[in-house]
């Protein structure tokens, strides 16, 4: 994901393939996603790169074992960030009501995740929109997608495939 890209262009044509799932808001199950690296201080000394990860509003719902532990869910457009569990536990200033200092940036943590034991356990979440604009990015790193059944997700697949706007 950190080296892979898609053009803002791209995304709409990716909600237009057939066979996405819709959400109980009759919305598609869809969420561009923007993944940048940031280096933070280790409670037991030194640093290390953690994972900051820009979603939109579908994408906690695309991960079944995501749930908000404490605190709440980040409000998109004000420099407000969730962060695992895991990330809480392991680097200085994660907690609920601190800020999360990276580069000229600084978001205030709102809320503490779990996602049950899967790579976003080591992730800090933001909204997309606010990720891209503090890092300035002008693309996306992923489009993480749910089809109604297997069926329609060779048909996703194809479409996808023989598209030649999305190479």
């Amino acid at each position: 994901e950190i080296q892979s890209g898609i053009y803002k262009d791209q995304v709409p044509l990716v909600y237009a393939l057939p066979g996405i799932d819709k959400g109980a808001d009759y919305k598609s199950l869809i969420s561009a996603e923007v993944v940048v690296v940031v280096n933070l201080e280790k409670i037991e000394g030194g640093a290390s790169n953690v994972t900051v990860r820009g979603v939109s509003e579908k994408g906690p719902l695309l991960r079944p074992n995501f749930k908000i532990v404490e605190g709440r869910m980040f409000n998109p457009g004000v420099s407000e960030v969730i962060v695992s569990r895991g990330i809480s536990k392991r680097f200085k200033n994660m907690n609920v009501g601190d800020i999360v200092r990276a580069g000229t940036n600084r978001w205030k943590i709102v809320g503490i995740f779990d996602a049950g034991g899967t790579a976003a356990d080591s992730e800090i979440w933001s909204d997309v929109q606010g990720v891209m604009g503090d890092f300035k990015r002008a693309i996306y790193s992923s489009i993480l997608v749910r089809v109604w059944d297997r069926a329609n997700q060779k048909s996703f697949i194809n479409a996808l495939e023989s598209d030649q706007r999305l190479t």
